[in-house]
């Protein structure tokens, strides 16, 4: 009986062991996934990718606005691998990372991969700071529209359309004929608005970086060649000659245009209440290193030499250099910092520092991923018969690199 007894206790202990074994593995990996409170009320940062063609984001929306909620959650890293896509999307998550940003006081990062360019750059303008690697293809800021015309072949087999229509210009882009004068004007007008919707993005998310390049950039320092081409270098020698008269003319004479730039001084100064970095230009107040490694006081402002408050580019200026930068121009990592189009060159682990720094995480972050789910054989095999069965229509317009 009682040996009996010691083997049922040895089961029901082993039996034990494994279920306890089972829960704790289970746990961990539901902590890794990241799908679960943060019992520790530690603060974290999450990855959300952004990869391929952008066409569908309702689950790359639906993951950042769970961030959203989260408090414990402090930055974003938003790891962008992707030539663009269509812009009614790019805009849309653009959107979604701005009121992440605005309305939940989160940090974004972009950290860019192998090709971050059009709509990837798009939505990289919302970020903080940018961060890529030397090699990335970046930039092609601009939009396109394609339109097939068969009317030669058609023509050379016989085949013909009858299109009846109501509306001058419904049947506009159809493959069989050429588009008429007045539908490629009315087009053109359609890319160009969207166009400039892209440079005020830009213009926007990179004014501060642009405006620091139309001061700094030296021409004994840096070769006159791409990405520095003769248009680019037309508006930054310009601006730094104008510059340059400015200083020459000497103090500043209108006793209100001094106030007005001191009180802007005060104001910018007053607003930080912490001590900040690289904040040495403010391109809307004209200021330049107004702000230190502590923030100065008021008086101290005031009493500055006026010639500390240099002549600085206005918001014309600044959309002029951006709309020459843009022009569906590609660059690398490289390049697009030296243009002023991102901020750091490193990899995904610079980025996910920077952010940790940035939300003032000491050390290394806990960094959570929402994980896709598992397909099964049978899933694969649906989702590829769904592909073959259904025509994806795509929008006419793109922020998308074209090959």
């Amino acid at each position: 009986m009682k040996k009996s007894t010691g083997i049922a206790l040895l089961f029901s202990f082993v039996i034990a062991v494994i279920v306890l074994v089972a829960l704790f593995v289970g746990l961990v990996a539901y902590l890794m996934q990241g799908s679960t409170p943060n019992i520790l009320r530690s603060k974290r940062l999450a990855l959300v990718r952004v990869e391929g063609v952008i066409y569908d984001v309702e689950d790359i929306i639906d993951e950042i606005k769970d961030y959203q909620e989260d408090h414990t959650i402090k930055g974003i890293i938003l790891r962008v691998n992707s030539p663009g896509g269509a812009i009614g999307p790019s805009q849309d998550l653009y959107d979604c990372i701005k009121e992440t940003q605005e309305d939940y006081g989160k940090v974004v990062v972009a950290s860019f991969a192998s090709v971050a360019a059009s709509g990837g750059y798009y939505i990289a303008c919302s970020a903080d700071r940018i961060v890529s690697s030397q090699g990335t293809l970046t930039g092609s800021i601009g939009v396109y529209s394609k339109f097939l015309n068969t009317k030669g072949l058609f023509e050379k087999l016989g085949i013909g359309y009858e299109t009846v229509k109501a509306g001058k210009y419904k049947d506009f882009g159809s493959m069989e004929r050429e588009l008429s004068p007045e539908e490629r004007a009315m087009m053109q007008g359609v890319i160009d608005d969207s166009y400039m919707q892209f440079v005020e993005v830009v213009f926007q998310g990179r004014k501060k970086a642009l405006a620091k390049l139309l001061m700094d950039w030296d021409p004994t320092q840096s070769s006159e060649t791409y990405p520095f081409t003769e248009d680019v270098t037309s508006i930054i020698k310009g601006f730094q000659q104008d510059r340059q008269n400015f200083l020459d003319s000497g103090p500043i004479q209108d006793a209100t245009a001094a106030e007005a730039v001191i009180a802007a001084a005060t104001m910018e100064i007053e607003s930080n209440a912490t001590p900040s970095e690289e904040t040495e230009f403010d391109p809307e107040s004209g200021i330049e290193n107004v702000s230190e490694t502590e923030p100065e006081s008021a008086s101290e402002i005031e009493n500055a030499s006026e010639t500390e408050f240099i002549f600085a580019p206005d918001e014309d200026t600044l959309l002029e250099f951006t709309k020459t930068i843009a022009e569906g121009k590609v660059y690398t990592g490289r390049q697009a910092k030296e243009i002023g189009l991102v901020d750091e060159l490193g990899t995904l682990d610079d980025a996910i520092r920077l952010c940790a720094e940035l939300v003032g995480i000491s050390g290394d972050p806990t960094v959570i991923e929402r994980t896709p789910p598992e397909l099964s054989f049978l899933d694969l095999l649906t989702q590829k018969l769904s592909t073959l069965t259904q025509q994806k229509v795509e929008t006419p317009l793109h922020y998308e690199m074209t090959y």
